[in-house]
């Protein structure tokens, strides 16, 4: 079973915690929607990227070979 990574925010002081697609604070309590969208916004200025979603991969691209050289027809 893969591990799911909870993301924490705090914000003014408060903490809050994104699980089960949804912010919450510390004890469970669910935030509004309006509440969630700027806390989404806040955890994506500082992390770049979309709470609950893994870090994108390091991109790896295979070395790049000169191209042969072309012999010309006499």
């Amino acid at each position: 079973m893969p591990r799911i990574s909870v993301d924490k925010l705090v914000v003014n002081g408060q903490s809050y915690v994104f699980r089960n697609c949804y912010w919450t604070t510390p004890t469970g309590y669910r935030v509004s929607t309006s509440d969630g969208q700027k806390l989404t916004f806040e955890f994506y200025a500082q992390h770049g990227r979309v709470p609950g979603a893994p870090p994108p991969a390091p991109v790896v691209r295979p070395p790049r070979r000169a191209a042969p050289a072309v012999r010309r027809a006499r």
